[in-house]
């Protein structure tokens, strides 16, 4: 069985991953959601403001593809956030 990671990877590669990920940086007005700074579209990667292990350990599979979980972030903001949520990026429509 594939892990969610896996799953996720299969995905950022699929032509819904790459089509959510340029939706997310149209709506985002092509910066960072962290840092608030601009950056072309191949140094911001998606985020889940719910993670990945979050989504795991609690078998929910729907928040790994969600566009509703993801936000972009440059690489050093992503890095920095981890698997933390970040309260700044929540919504109502993530569990």
């Amino acid at each position: 069985m594939a892990t969610y990671r896996q799953i996720f990877g299969y995905f950022r590669n699929s032509r819904e991953g790459r089509e959510i990920k340029s939706s997310l940086y149209r709506d985002q007005l092509f910066m960072c959601c962290s840092c608030m700074k601009s950056f072309t579209i191949n140094k911001l990667e998606l985020h889940h403001m719910k993670s990945l292990s979050q989504c795991e350990k609690e078998g929910d599979l729907l928040n790994v593809t969600n566009h509703k979980n993801l936000v972009l972030l440059c690489r050093s903001c992503n890095a920095k956030q981890g698997a933390n949520l970040d309260m700044r990026f929540t919504d109502e429509g993530i569990d």
